[in-house]
This record gives C-alpha cells, sequence and structure tokens, in this order.
C-alpha cells in the first residue's frame, strides 16, 4: 500500500500573517500499528475578510514552486511576487510541514524551508532542513540540512555525501535540495551507493514523492506550470515507486487557449469527457463539450466549447461560474487520485447543495486530502462529524479548531459569536450613513 497524507503545516511570514500559525490534519500520536486517515480527509479553514485565510494557500503555492521549479528563485516575475507575498515585519517567510509516507515501510518526515528578504530583488533560502522518526514518540533523524549554503548530510557513504556535495555546491542559496536532488539522483551509480544509506534513501524518495503530490489552487489564474522531471519520473515508475500516470501534466484546466502536447492529447480528450459529466450535474441541459484544437508543431492549442440543443457556446463566453467548475474539476481529480490539494474559496460559484455533496463525497470516498478556505456555512454541517475537519483563523493570527461542545452545532455557535476569537458584533445599523455622500 502507498500512502501519503499531511500531519501539520506551519507558517510564518506570507502576506499579514507575522506569528506562526498551525494546520493539524491528524491526532497528535502517529505510529504505523494506529495510522488511519479515514475520518481526517477533508479541513475548512473560516475567518472574517482579510484575516488571512488566502495567505495559507498562497504559502502552499510557494512551498510547490520551490519544490518543483529550479529557476523559482531567479525569475523576475516570481523575486517581484514574492517581494510582495514575504510579510514587511518579518522579512521572512517560514513554511514547515509533517507527513507520513507509508510504503511497505512507515516513516515520518518533517521539512521546513525559510525564505528571507535580502533586498527587493534578491531572495534567498536561509535554511532547509528534512527530517525523519519512524513513530511520533521517537526523537527526530536530521537527514539532510542547509543553513546559509552550508550543506550538512546524515550519510554514510562517503562517494554519495562528496557526489550531493559538489552537485548543489554554490546552488543552496537559490535551489531547493529537492529540487537539486531530483536532477541528481538520475545517476545510476549514485542509486547504487544510495541503496546502502536506506533510510536517508527513504526520506530523499519520501520528499521527493510528496513534492509532486501538493497542489494548490488559487481563487485566480496561476502564473505558472508546474514542473515535472521525465527522466525521474521513469525511474521511479520502473522501481514501481509511483505511477506517471497519476502525475499527467495538465493540472489546470481553462476553457481557452490549453496547450496540450500532443503525445498526451487522448489523455487531454479522457479529462474532457469525464468533465462533461461533471459539469452536467450543474447544467443537466449540456449535451457535450467539443475541443477545438490548432496545430503547433508538437502540441494543439485547445479551446472548450460547449454544445447545448440549439446552440453552441465558446468557453470564454460561458458564466463565471461554469469557467470555475472547469478549473476545479482538476483539482478535484488531484484529491480523488489520492494527492493533498489546497484550494481558495471552493463555495465561489457553487450552490451551496452541490457543494456539501460534494464534500460528503470526498468524506466517505476520496482519497486523498482536501483542505480548503471558504465564507458558507454549509459545509460546517457536513463537516462537524469528522476530525480536525474545522479551523477558524483569527485576526491576530491564531488558529482554533472546531472542538465538540454538548449538543451545540458549529454552525449555530459561530453565527451567535460564540466560536473563541470570531466575534461577530455586527448589527445592520452598522452601515448607516455608508453609502451616502458625506457634506
Amino acid at each position: 500500500m502507498k500512502q501519503i497524507f499531511l500531519l501539520s503545516l506551519r507558517l510564518c511570514g506570507i502576506k499579514n500573517i507575522d506569528k506562526e500559525i498551525e494546520l493539524e490534519f491528524y491526532k497528535k500520536v502517529v505510529s504505523k500499528n494506529n495510522f488511519d486517515p479515514t475520518n481526517y480527509k477533508v479541513k475548512a479553514i473560516y475567518g472574517e475578510n482579510g484575516v488571512g485565510k488566502t495567505a495559507i494557500i498562497t504559502a502552499v503555492s510557494v512551498l510547490t514552486n520551490l519544490l518543483n521549479n529550479p529557476n523559482y528563485l531567479s525569475n523576475s516575475e516570481s523575486l517581484v511576487l514574492l517581494n510582495e507575498l514575504i510579510n514587511k515585519k518579518t522579512n521572512e517567510l517560514s513554511i514547515s510541514c509533517e507527513f507520513v509516507y507509508q510504503t511497505n515501510v512507515f516513516g515520518i518526515y518533517k521539512y521546513s524551508v525559510v525564505l528571507k528578504r535580502v533586498s527587493d530583488r534578491k531572495i534567498i533560502i536561509s535554511e532547509e532542513k528534512l527530517e525523519m522518526q519512524r513513530s511520533s514518540s521517537a526523537k527526530w533523524s536530521n537527514i539532510i540540512c542547509s543553513q546559509n549554503g552550508v550543506l550538512s548530510l546524515s550519510v554514510s557513504s562517503k562517494k554519495l555525501s562528496d557526489f550531493i556535495t559538489e552537485s548543489t555546491k554554490n546552488l543552496l542559496l537559490t535551489q531547493s535540495l529537492i529540487v537539486l536532488l531530483k536532477d541528481s539522483f538520475i545517476s545510476n551509480a549514485v542509486m547504487m551507493d544510495m541503496n546502502k544509506d536506506s533510510s536517508f534513501t527513504e526520506a530523499i524518495f519520501a520528499m521527493i514523492i510528496f513534492s509532486l503530490k501538493v497542489y494548490s489552487f488559487l481563487d485566480k489564474e496561476d502564473s505558472h506550470d508546474d514542473y515535472v522531471f521525465n527522466v525521474l519520473l521513469e525511474y521511479l515508475e520502473e522501481n514501481q515507486r509511483i505511477d506517471s500516470s497519476d502525475l499527467f501534466s495538465v493540472n489546470h484546466l481553462r476553457v481557452s487557449n490549453m496547450i496540450i502536447p500532443k503525445q498526451t492529447f487522448i489523455s487531454y480528450e479522457n479529462i474532457v469527457s469525464n468533465l462533461k459529466d461533471f459539469i452536467k450535474v450543474f447544467k443537466p441541459d449540456l449535451k457535450d463539450i467539443y475541443i477545438d484544437r490548432k496545430e503547433l508543431k508538437d502540441s494543439y492549442l485547445c479551446d472548450l466549447v460547449f454544445a447545448y440543443d440549439d446552440y453552441q457556446l465558446h468557453g470564454e463566453f460561458e458564466s463565471t461560474g461554469i469557467k470555475k467548475l472547469v478549473r476545479l474539476y482538476k483539482a478535484l481529480c488531484h484529491v480523488e487520485n489520492g494527492d493533498i490539494v489546497f484550494i481558495d474559496e471552493l463555495d465561489a460559484n457553487i450552490h451551496d447543495v452541490y457543494l456539501c455533496k460534494l464534500l460528503e463525497y470526498f468524506i466517505k470516498f476520496g482519497k486523498g486530502q482536501l483542505c480548503f478556505t471558504t465564507h458558507n456555512l454549509g459545509p460546517m454541517e457536513v463537516l462537524e462529524s469528522s476530525k480536525k475537519s474545522i479551523d477558524f483563523l483569527s485576526r491576530d493570527c491564531t488558529i482554533v479548531p472546531w472542538i465538540k461542545n454538548g449538543n451545540y452545532s458549529v454552525k449555530a455557535l459561530y453565527s451567535k459569536g460564540m466560536i473563541e476569537k470570531s466575534p461577530f458584533n455586527l448589527e445592520s445599523f452598522s452601515f448607516l450613513g455608508m453609502f451616502q455622500g458625506k457634506e
């Protein structure tokens, strides 16, 4: 059995979040014998407008870029964006994840990284660390660590140590260790030497898989493409570590201007066929979705056309809600596929009834993890029977988890302002005078 599960996420220094917050996705005690994430698969994050819910999803987006894109900290557009995202007080963005990766062996892993703003145009990795333990009661063992570009390893093979040190030399301030190791470990000679250090090997591959299985979907078009190392995936598949078909590169669907490599077009057609069935739940009068494609050397430029009884409509002119559902569909496919998915404003443009039924599906049948931000109260009733399923983010950067309180429903308590640090002391008359001109 292969299973990857996020246990916790800590972050600080993103947008308005200037104190460390922690999201917990599982109970404190974790071991091979008691690990069962069945009732822990879905989490909703609530909070007032502007408290930092989107900042959490943005931090995950930064993390996935850092772990998968070797040019992330050298790209001028990324640096401009990061300069705005990193909190102006802290001048540092820190992210830490604990996760389980279970194959024939069981391990708990902790990955942490700190990005430091040196200037408006220079952001470096000041610290990056990977640790491992066999159960939550054991001590953490350091696997690999970089501090201000200085590398330390926990590996017995001198050949492997020398290789990693040399291949990452002078690169650790601007590229993630994980990106560098993905590229470096393709060498068969290195792989053979890695087998002599089983714990080190397990930890590195667990981290590589984790980097490929975490996705974030912000409520806007992302400006980056997901980065996948094709040679690495071939190696992983040959060694039965992961099925590369799970990592099909079309991770963000759009209604227009999708560039699809010809060798993956059949997979894209299958996705669109399934997309049609998904959209028909929301628009029963939809008959089909066609792909309008144009030749682009080794790729196709694809637009989606929505067909109804009496007319056809180019996807660009569909409603905002339908376009949001198109993009959301692939995110939900990742959850179904066993991935770890963060979605900002899942409730936007989705009717409450449909949203609750979707969540019920992933609670009962989903293989992966779903964490989302929302303002809609409907999901509370669906999630309150699950565990670690509802968190509240306050204006002072505090996470307050939902804890069952007698027979009170979480929805009733929240609406009455009875959740700690989630006051709703607003009355209708609070808006008096706000929509009139001032004399």
